[in-house]
């Protein structure tokens, strides 16, 4: 993808997305918009570090898929997984209170039935995230063009270290703050601080890029510029379409 592209697909991400409202980033898109494509992004002097949340940001996390592929089944919504997954357990684990194997037998109380497929399920889903080539293809681009890249993810220790050794775009952030490392979740404004603080960057050199509006709101209320990520799968043709305001 050329440069054209990864300009358009920042004012794609940061104009038709919206949930932005700082008025220094709406001056770093007219920067864009009317300047050469060559050097308009080393020109974004207000924005500095672009911050990422991992699930159906970088990675697809579609936990009925994951489902299927697993047990070759489609009642997933009639499942206990589907009540477990991003339940109070799972985000207990997010926040590392407890281990894999904790997290299982605590989901397969209540259970009993469905113990091999909890079990199953819990072990073999980090196996089961995929790419989103639309974001992850851009990150070595941006990582060139001088912007400094971070995490910022609700993730458990086990499903984490997987996906960290499966995908190589992982050695292009510069750092960032994994939940279960500091006990904390997002939208808890304490998660931010942490990545403000031990990563050394400013909040009106940041954006954020989340899937959840919570989640963005919760960076905004810190002076971190939000962006709601949605319509993955039409990212391609509205980058094409973004040179302008839409």
């Amino acid at each position: 993808m050329n440069e054209l592209c990864i300009n358009n697909f920042l004012i794609f991400l940061i104009i038709r997305n919206l949930t932005i409202y700082p008025a220094y980033v709406k001056s770093c898109c007219w920067l864009i918009i009317s300047g050469d494509t060559d050097k308009n992004i080393s020109n974004m002097k207000e924005i500095k570090n672009i911050i990422f949340d991992i699930g159906n940001v970088l990675l697809r996390w579609a936990p009925d898929e994951i489902y299927t592929t697993l047990f070759g089944r489609t009642d997933y919504y009639t499942h206990p997984l589907s009540r477990i997954v991003g339940g109070k357990i799972w985000l207990d684990m997010d926040m590392g209170l407890f281990s894999l194997e904790e997290g299982i037998e605590k989901s397969i109380k209540g259970n009993e039935n469905y113990r091999e497929e909890i079990a199953r399920f819990f072990r073999e889903a980090p196996y089961h995230f995929y790419p989103i080539k639309e974001t992850t293809s851009l990150i070595p681009q941006l990582k060139d063009r001088g912007f400094k890249l971070f995490l910022l993810s609700n993730f458990h220790e086990y499903g984490y270290g997987i996906i960290k050794e499966r995908f190589a775009f992982f050695k292009y952030f510069d750092g960032g703050v994994i939940s279960w490392e500091v006990k904390v979740n997002k939208p808890d404004t304490r998660i931010y601080n942490f990545l403000l603080s031990n990563c050394g960057i400013l909040p009106e050199e940041s954006v954020f890029i989340d899937d959840t509006e919570e989640n963005i709101l919760a960076a905004q209320a810190l002076g971190i510029a939000g962006i709601h990520f949605t319509d993955k799968t039409d990212l391609p043709s509205k980058i094409k379409g973004a040179g302008t305001p839409g």
